[in-house]
């Protein structure tokens, strides 16, 4: 008897085997998915570690106040001596700087022999010196300042009690700016003065002897100004 073959009817019986197959391999699937851990290598999932954190550093140190940053946002670090002056010309502030010499030998503040640098301007709002950074010249940690007016030849130099303005937050021998004094009396022997507190009139013109260091510690450079002020437009 001849047997023919051909196709199988999916609802018939032939077809069953190939449903159980497929049917396996879904559930294989499946709970592939539910235990990665059971794939082979290279399939499984990764799960990434947290990042860790780093370890807090050190909280940085301030750097110190020496002698040297205190006077450099008006000094700007010079070579040699310089008379620092903040000035106005026609209602316009500027800051200048003058090139200075010292005497460390002087007798006091009328030796003839102390240099005097000459300063014209219209208006000194504030007065003072920068010293030279290194070298011999330096001032030493610890030197102190004053500040004589000298008023005639007869009568004695005048110390004056001044308000120093920078450096803050503490005093440095490099360097020093002062506020205008103010003549808060006069006496038979002159006028005499304080320091200025509020708005002044300024430095007035005349001669001022800058005496730095200890007096105990030589050398004692001694720094002369001589202020003449000049007419102001429009007040005669």
């Amino acid at each position: 008897m001849e047997r023919r073959t051909g196709p199988l009817d999916p609802h018939r019986g032939g077809g069953r085997p190939a449903l159980v197959v497929v049917i396996a391999a879904a559930l294989l699937v499946a709970l592939a998915l539910v235990k990665p851990w059971g794939l082979p290598v290279g399939l499984g999932l990764r799960v990434a570690a947290p990042p860790t954190a780093a370890p807090p550093g050190p909280t940085p140190t301030p750097a110190p106040l020496t002698d040297d940053t205190l006077v450099a946002p008006f000094c700007l670090q010079p070579s040699g001596w310089r008379v620092f002056a903040a000035e106005r010309w026609s209602d316009r502030d500027v800051r200048s700087w003058r090139s200075a010499e010292t005497f460390a030998g002087a007798s006091g503040p009328r030796d003839p022999r102390i240099p005097i640098t000459p300063l014209a301007s219209q208006w000194v709002m504030s007065l003072g010196y920068c010293s030279p950074v290194a070298g011999p010249e330096r001032p030493p940690p610890g030197a102190t300042v004053t500040v004589y007016r000298l008023l005639d030849v007869v009568n004695e130099p005048q110390v004056l009690p001044l308000r120093g303005l920078q450096p803050s937050p503490r005093a440095s021998p490099l360097g020093v700016v002062y506020a205008p004094p103010t003549i808060w009396r006069s006496t038979a022997g002159g006028p005499a003065f304080g320091p200025g507190s509020g708005p002044s009139s300024g430095w007035q013109s005349g001669t001022y002897i800058f005496q730095i260091g200890a007096t105990n510690r030589p050398p004692v450079r001694w720094l002369g100004v001589r202020i003449e002020l000049l007419p102001q437009p429009g007040r005669g």
